[in-house]
């Protein structure tokens, strides 16, 4: 097996681990909702929740510097500084999701996650302008253009999913309070319906940019 059969193969277990954990992640969430179980019961699913989602956001640290390693072969021209860059990036990345978890509710944790929003942004925004500069590039094919500006989507997403979350760990807190009334259990299911929404979004992005992979159309 040759480097580039070898980094697919690693592209594939990116995605499958990114999609199936998230999804594990989403039925987990859709049970917190449940009324008849005890805020404990609650709490565990969300820790459950938290462990399983460090997988697709390691997976998400590593799949653009894979991707682009393995574009080279489509035409696409990355200097070897910039490639270098990318995957020490990718490393700190990893590391400071595994710190935050580990920390979480405490300063560091929190700023970790203002600096990880904040590479969201600038993410998404270089992978716009590359995903449009690439498309005026006829040496590149289309579609991995558009995988490029969708992975400027993911970052977008990516925020909307933290941003959408915060509301759940405030009704969580609430419903510790105030106990299970109407009014807090219907603000914990619409809080969870929300990011719920965000998250579907996710795994079209994530299905449709496969599919390109795939088909290269």
């Amino acid at each position: 097996m040759d480097n580039h059969h070898l980094l697919i193969w690693v592209h594939i277990l990116l995605f499958v681990f990114w999609l199936g954990a998230d999804v594990g992640v989403f039925s987990a969430a859709c049970w917190v909702k449940r009324r008849g179980q005890t805020f404990n019961e609650r709490m565990l699913l969300l820790k459950m929740a938290g462990i399983v989602d460090l997988a697709p956001r390691i997976c998400m640290a590593w799949m653009l510097p894979v991707g682009l390693t393995l574009a080279k072969v489509w035409g696409l021209e990355t200097s070897s500084t910039a490639m270098a860059g990318l995957w020490a990036l990718s490393v700190l990345w990893s590391i400071s999701i595994i710190v935050a978890y580990r920390n979480e509710g405490t300063p560091l944790a929190m700023a970790i996650a203002k600096s990880q929003m904040a590479l969201f942004v600038v993410g998404a925004l270089i992978a716009f302008w590359h995903g449009g500069t690439l498309l005026k590039n006829p040496d590149v094919p289309h579609w991995l253009a558009v995988k490029m500006i969708l992975f400027g989507v993911i970052f977008l997403i990516a925020i909307g999913i933290d941003l959408t979350f915060r509301p759940v760990i405030a009704n969580m807190l609430r419903l510790a309070a105030e106990g299970s009334t109407d009014a807090v259990e219907s603000a914990l299911s619409q809080s969870i319906n929300r990011c719920l929404v965000v998250v579907a979004s996710l795994y079209a992005v994530l299905l449709v940019s496969s599919f390109l992979g795939v088909t290269k159309i």
